[in-house]
């Protein structure tokens, strides 16, 4: 199940063994400066991508993109996907 962080940002299935090694526990007031800066990353990433839009193999553009990490947690993925 995926949560919505903010409005670039998604924390997918928290899982009871995250709380071990330090991951947030899905509340956004707590952890609202990091949720920042990380939207702050992808504000930066995405500006580049209006200027320089990726192309893939078929010649389809990725002006845009989001960022998802897993496990519940903001140090698990934030892998970029385009869109």
């Amino acid at each position: 199940m995926a949560r919505i962080m903010g409005k670039r940002l998604t924390k997918r299935s928290e899982k009871s063994y995250n709380q071990a090694i330090g991951c947030p526990t899905g509340n956004r007031t707590l952890h609202l400066p990091e949720i920042i800066r990380l939207e702050d990353q992808v504000s930066i990433i995405k500006a580049k991508m209006l200027k320089e839009p990726l192309r893939d193999t078929s010649g389809h553009y990725f002006a845009s993109c989001r960022r998802v990490f897993n496990n519940g947690s903001l140090k698990a993925g934030g892998r970029l996907y385009g869109h």
